[in-house]
């Protein structure tokens, strides 16, 4: 199996430059299947979504609109709290759009996808390590050279 680069980016500026990185809305429930789609293969009876968390991260942009949102009484703070699944659940929830940056480029939704074991399993929590590390293997770097 040839897993491929889906991009390369070079910017050249003379200016500050953001970049950022933008997760599907169901992103967690593809991870919680890749995880699946293993314990299955292995023969083992366990499901992914007894044994791990996996959830998506509100983006700073979405937790700021919401507490924007919270301030104008557009949000109902016994139902969506000021918490990451409080926020997350607002977004799904309703037809939120991020704000965007001085380009008209939107903001991401979505910093990322948290995975935690749902016990203490030693076992559970190096399973948890390897997935992240295979999910963030890819290096980066940011700079401006000007």
């Amino acid at each position: 199996m040839l897993v491929g680069v889906k991009s390369i980016v070079d910017v050249i500026t003379n200016s500050s430059t953001e970049v950022y990185v933008y997760y599907p809305d169901n992103a967690a429930e593809r991870v919680l299947d890749l995880i699946q789609s293993i314990l299955d293969f292995s023969g083992s009876d366990k499901k992914a979504v007894d044994l791990f968390d996996v959830k998506m991260e509100p983006g700073f942009q979405a937790e700021d609109d919401y507490e924007e949102a919270v301030e104008k009484g557009e949000v109902d703070k016994e139902k969506y709290p000021n918490t990451e699944d409080g926020i997350a659940a607002w977004i799904k929830d309703t037809d939120y759009e991020p704000g965007e940056n001085w380009y008209g480029i939107e903001y991401p939704t979505w910093s990322g996808v948290k995975i935690s074991p749902k016990t203490d399993d030693p076992k559970l929590k190096e399973i948890t390590s390897k997935v992240k590390s295979i999910l963030n293997m890819c290096d980066y770097e940011g700079f401006r050279d000007g």
